[in-house]
């Protein structure tokens, strides 16, 4: 394949390169992103933060997603890392865990859904 794709001057990525650009599409992101959309499995880990957030816990969320509850803990945890904040609000309520604006919105005493 790398003959042919050189035949027909086709750039080749670099041995051990990224299969994907994430670094240059991450360049058009507001600068808070930047660093949760790159690096290896940023999108692995923003797509299980966007599943789970909408589970009760984090282990119904894990479950259904077919992995280990420390896995999607260690993946969340990175990425609030990466943004310098929490996105879940964890303990042991009523309501499992909940993303950072529903818990504001509740402190208001709005709606639990605010978008």
């Amino acid at each position: 394949m790398a003959r042919w794709a050189r035949t027909h001057n086709i750039p080749l990525r670099p041995r051990g390169g990224a299969s994907h650009h994430t670094a240059d599409e991450a360049e058009g992101h507001p600068a808070i992103l930047r660093k949760a959309l790159t690096g290896p499995y940023a999108r692995q880990r923003l797509s299980r933060f966007l599943a789970a957030r909408t589970y009760p816990t984090l282990t119904e969320a894990a479950r259904d997603l077919g992995i280990h509850q420390s896995t999607l803990v260690i993946q969340i945890n990175r990425l609030e890392a990466d943004f310098g904040q929490p996105l879940l609000v964890r303990g042991r309520t009523r309501h499992g865990h909940e993303t950072d604006s529903i818990r504001q919105a509740r402190r208001r005493g709005g709606s639990e859904d605010p978008g």
